[in-house]
């Protein structure tokens, strides 16, 4: 009797989630300063450098904050500290495709309750959850320097040192090629 066999493979396969908004850790403003402006205008020259768009804007009156090197999350943050609001990333989609990636910061929804929140009384369980996200390119940046001699009290400083003056060649033993004038290195091949 010839007998035939089965064989049943069962493939399990995992998708993780991540909001979209993530990307904004890796775009770099360096030097943008909204003065005496308005919500809007400070959210969208946060969002210049990106794909992202604002979205719905609430009316909070004029203020001024400044971006020097840091990313777009960390400015949009900086912009809610200073004229207020409330975050909400939002990714608008028509059929299988991405249409529109936008940012909107509505006026403030709860209110401050003063309730301070206590294990064992308010908080039955806290989990933590670490997850990293990899860096193919890092900017980096130094200290100030002064822009008088020794000799006399300093007039001010300079602006923070860049990697832009420094130059790397594989050809001469250094881990990547690194044109003058780039302010970041980084990682070909990863």
């Amino acid at each position: 009797m010839n007998q035939k066999r089965q064989m049943i493979v069962t493939v399990q396969s995992f998708v993780r989630c991540v909001p979209a908004m993530l990307e904004l850790n890796d775009e770099i403003i360096k030097d943008v300063r909204p003065y005496n402006t308005t919500l809007k205008d400070a959210a969208t020259r946060a969002l210049t450098v990106t794909r992202w768009k604002v979205g719905e804007i609430a009316e909070l009156g004029l203020n001024s904050t400044n971006f020097y090197y840091i990313n777009v999350t960390e400015a949009i943050t900086q912009v809610i500290n200073t004229w207020g609001g409330e975050l909400r990333d939002r990714v608008e989609i028509n059929g299988n495709k991405i249409t529109g990636r936008f940012i909107d910061i509505l006026p403030r929804r709860g209110a401050d309750t003063d309730k301070r929140w206590v294990i064992d009384k308010d908080i039955l369980k806290i989990t933590n959850k670490t997850q990293s996200y990899p860096k193919t390119a890092l900017y980096g940046r130094g200290s100030s320097l002064p822009t008088g001699d020794d000799t006399s009290e300093t007039e001010g400083f300079t602006r923070k040192i860049t990697f832009s003056d420094v130059v790397w060649s594989k050809a001469k033993g250094d881990p990547v090629d690194k044109p003058a004038g780039q302010e970041w290195v980084g990682d070909p091949t990863a």
